[in-house]
């Protein structure tokens, strides 16, 4: 069953799995719909993977600690490119929320 967690920006599709081994799948995703240019897609999927990277340990806390495999899908829901700090902060509340919710 999956899971949605809004940001102004990003959000964050989840699902956490018990029928497996543990394992953490990430995706990044940017909708042509929203952003019409593949270079500014690019662009933000690697916005998206920097900013997403230094918090994979939390994340993976929490699967452990709940043995857990999770698999996460961020979506980038903006109409506008933002900068890498938007990006940052916005995923970096999405993911609080995340791990709070599943305490």
């Amino acid at each position: 069953h999956k899971k949605r967690i809004h940001g102004q920006h990003v959000s964050i599709v989840y699902q956490y799995v018990t029928n497996r081994v543990y394992s953490f799948k990430v995706g990044f995703s940017v909708p042509k719909r929203s952003i019409r240019f593949a270079h500014q897609r690019n662009l933000l999927k690697r916005r998206l993977r920097e900013s997403f990277r230094p918090l994979i340990p939390n994340i993976e806390k929490i699967a452990k600690e709940k043995g857990l495999s999770v698999h996460l899908m961020l979506v980038y829901s903006g109409k506008t490119v933002q900068t890498s700090a938007k990006i940052k902060e916005d995923i970096y509340n999405a993911v609080m929320k995340l791990v709070h919710c599943n305490k």
